[in-house]
């Protein structure tokens, strides 16, 4: 193990010119390509790995992202997670489904009465070809923990930053796990592969935006300034009901300017922490109308409603003119409809129903 990276190396040429080949394991669509020419200097063999692996999976109370760690004869959710509250299966195309089974490379919602551990043992998943729709997939993974960058995505069809594991929120992931399950995005339908030593086509890293940042229970928001793509900013489908989980208003984890944010599932005892980089004033509005100041970089969110208004403050002299959209929206039955002019004027204001027929003049 020449560069001590945990594989072997074989040395190949003579005194002159000799290749340092590293020896990497592949699926079994591959085989040795130890040339002189070969420039990346890799070698592959075949993997022929056999008999019983044992992989401990943890879970918390109540909903988990699970997956199958290890090949099983009989994948009766009732016989690989028995602890579960049976019935509470649910993997994801288009929409929940519930399911009776599982299946190798693909991920569930699932529901535990109380934390744990489950035990499985079984043969080991070295490799797995994974067939994914457009838009959102929930995905498991093999017998060992991988990186993401063991993902070998050969079209290029995974959208940079969105694979999600699940802790008490939504959380962004580097390594997929044995027995976890991962949210993923991708632009079109395609091929992908899961296998140790695969030659990945590395995905686009996403730096990390230069905004303001909301952070709760692990999931971080951002605030404040565009991106330039936001399809890397994109939130998964939402967790069953009562789960913890907050986003703006588009499904996605970044907005500019008048966001709208909304607050999912248990939320007592959690605070939500603000950290601001530009010299704005921000505030939050509920939906009843009430401003909460965010001067103190915090709240405590115990008694935080569902749906936020998040904005820069408008105090003082505006710049320019603009409306915002009606909050809240739908309503029953008051709304409020809130504008800034940059100088005293006489306003009219003119509302009009969806079919475009004016119904009031204020």
């Amino acid at each position: 193990d020449i560069d001590i990276d945990g594989d072997l190396e074989i040395m190949i040429g003579t005194a002159r010119s000799i290749v340092n080949v590293d020896i990497k394991e592949l699926s079994q669509s591959f085989g040795w390509n130890m040339y002189r020419g070969n420039l990346e200097r890799t070698g592959y063999y075949e993997s022929d790995q056999s008999g019983d692996i044992t992989v401990d999976i943890d879970h918390m109370s109540d909903w988990n992202l699970v997956g199958l760690p290890v090949s099983l004869s009989d994948t009766d959710q009732t016989l690989v997670y028995p602890n579960a509250i049976e019935g509470t299966l649910f993997s994801f195309s288009d929409s929940y489904e519930l399911q009776e089974n599982l299946v190798e490379g693909l991920g569930y919602w699932l529901r535990f009465p109380s934390s744990g551990l489950t035990t499985l043992t079984g043969d080991p998943i070295t490799s797995l070809d994974l067939s994914l729709q457009s838009d959102w997939n929930l995905i498991s993974g093999l017998s060992s923990s991988i990186e993401i960058s063991g993902i070998f995505d050969p079209e290029g069809i995974i959208i940079p930053g969105t694979i999600f594991g699940f802790g008490e929120s939504y959380e962004l992931s580097d390594i997929i796990e044995p027995g976890k399950a991962y949210w993923l995005r991708a632009v079109t339908s395609g091929e992908v592969y899961l296998g140790v030593g695969l030659s990945s086509r590395r995905m686009e890293s996403i730096p990390k935006a230069e905004s303001n940042r909301l952070i709760a229970k692990g999931m971080t928001l951002y605030f404040g300034k565009d991106v330039e793509n936001k399809l890397h900013y994109s939130m998964p489908p939402l967790p069953p009901e009562g789960v913890f989980d907050i986003r703006f208003s588009d499904n996605t984890r970044v907005c500019e300017d008048e966001c709208e944010l909304e607050v999912r599932g248990n939320l007592s005892g959690t605070e939500i922490t603000f950290d601001f980089i530009d010299d704005d004033t921000w505030e939050l509005i509920d939906e009843y109308g009430n401003m909460i100041s965010l001067d103190a970089g915090f709240i405590d969110s115990e008694d935080l409603v569902q749906r936020y208004k998040l904005r820069r403050s408008i105090s003082g002299n505006p710049s320019k003119f603009y409306v915002d959209p009606a909050y809240p929206n739908p309503f029953n039955p008051e709304t409020t409809i809130r504008f800034t002019v940059v100088e005293p004027v006489d306003v009219t204001v003119e509302i009009y129903d969806i079919l475009g027929r004016q119904i009031s003049n204020i």
